[in-house]
């Protein structure tokens, strides 16, 4: 595949998740809830999901962002959705690192790093994403979802904005 078609599969992908995003609605009966701020751009995004016998059996967003945020918000909600909660955050930090997240800042160590086909399987469209390494000023764009998450599921339940 050519520099191009990449290119344009990319923008495709990208434009499809955030124009018609399949998770960017509300849970009935979320038990988990967070909402996270991205102060620099203005990006908020909220996250719910049904977590039950340590499984996500539903995940979906709302907010508002730019065309990356809410992407990649579809993006990992179509990653997690069925994970046990351990595997979820193993996938959410190694998607932060894929983008260009530092891997200390990441909480990973050498036994939950995931091999470049295995992590490509486990997030789908969301690989793509890759390429955000190359503009570090949208790295906060691209994890926004994929850290409010993480916090839903690692901290006390908050119904309180919280800054990225």
């Amino acid at each position: 595949m050519s520099l191009y078609d990449l290119s344009s599969l990319y923008k495709e992908v990208i434009m499809d998740h955030s124009n018609y995003p399949r998770y960017k609605k509300s849970l009935e009966d979320p038990s988990h809830r967070i909402e996270l701020l991205n102060p620099t751009c203005g990006d908020a995004i909220v996250v719910e999901m049904v977590v039950d016998n340590d499984h996500i059996q539903a995940i979906a967003f709302n907010g508002q962002g730019c065309a990356i945020s809410m992407a990649s918000a579809d993006m990992m909600c179509q990653s997690l959705l069925n994970k046990p909660v351990e595997q979820a955050i193993d996938i959410i930090n190694n998607f932060a690192h894929l983008i260009g997240g530092d891997p200390l800042d990441e909480g990973l160590s050498e036994t939950n790093v995931m091999s470049q086909d295995e992590l490509m399987k486990r997030i789908g469209d969301a690989y793509l994403l890759e390429s955000l390494k190359q503009f570090p000023s949208r790295y906060k764009c691209g994890v926004l979802a994929w850290r409010a998450s993480e916090m839903a599921l690692t901290q006390p339940p908050s119904q309180s904005p919280t800054n990225i």
